[in-house]
């Protein structure tokens, strides 16, 4: 029996089209994109990327197409970069320079704000680049306004149930509430510090089903559709609005099993 840690799993869910982007972290340092249709169920697998992907300064465009994306390469540099989803080959490629800012998000449709300088010349593109500057430096500056965009509220700072190690600062403890629908359970997703690699940790929990998600689940959110999404040890998995109702288990999928490519060999 293999006692390797399960993979670390983010999810970037497009906000009015039923796609959604996977960063799957498994060994440490690398990552697997992956482009998921959450109504068909059909993965489409892409770039294996040797360094570190900055997945909450990352975000998915509205209709599901493109990812912004901030990352390190195995060797120390920097970029913030454009891409068509499932590959993270660049339509436009900034060097960055250092780890403070970096990434971005969609404002909306028609509109990319870009955590970094603007490129002198781009391809078109179906929607405008604006440069942005937030107010802080590390990953909360992209993650805030993308919760805000995306219907999270923040609702207090308490800490319940054990006795966990927060950072300082004025974040610690701090929970967001999700609730697409008076039908729907609320989302609830508490900050509970970071770790040396994955950085921001959170706690996931959906109001009345309190066995359904627990400190495994490394990712949480809701799809175009209203259904449930949630990373947990490794695997995807997609609840309905119905499943949740009649108590009913949804879609599950293992990714466990994938092995990323030997390095190329240098010349």
């Amino acid at each position: 029996m293999s006692t390797q840690s399960p993979a670390r799993i983010c999810l970037l869910s497009a906000k009015n089209a039923p796609y959604a982007a996977v960063i799957r972290r498994k060994p440490t340092k690398v990552s697997h994109v992956i482009h998921w249709d959450t109504r068909r169920d059909r993965l489409e697998y892409g770039s294996w990327f040797r360094g570190r992907l900055y997945p909450f300064r990352s975000d998915i465009s509205p209709d599901g197409r493109y990812m912004i994306y901030f990352a390190m390469g195995a060797t120390g540099e920097t970029w913030n970069g454009l891409c068509e989803l499932p590959f993270l080959k660049t339509i436009v490629h900034v060097d960055h320079g250092g780890t403070y800012y970096g990434g971005g998000y969609w404002v909306e449709r028609e509109l990319l704000r870009w955590n970094a300088y603007l490129p002198k010349e781009c391809k078109r593109l179906p929607f405008g680049l604006q440069e942005w500057e937030p107010r802080l430096t590390d990953d909360f500056g992209v993650l805030l306004p993308k919760l805000a965009r995306d219907g999270w509220e923040m609702i207090d700072r308490h800490v319940s149930g054990q006795t966990i190690v927060l950072p300082p600062g004025p974040l610690a403890g701090t929970t967001w509430r999700n609730q697409p629908s008076r039908e729907h359970p609320a989302l609830l997703m508490q900050y509970r510090g970071y770790s040396h690699y994955d950085r921001l940790r959170f706690f996931f929990s959906l109001q009345g089903y309190g066995d359904l998600l627990d400190d495994a689940v490394d990712s949480a959110c809701w799809d175009s559709r209203g259904n449930l999404l949630y990373s947990r040890a490794g695997t995807l998995n997609k609840v309905t609005l119905k499943q949740l109702q009649r108590n009913r288990p949804g879609t599950k999928i293992d990714l466990e099993h994938l092995v990323p490519p030997d390095p190329p060999q240098p010349e």
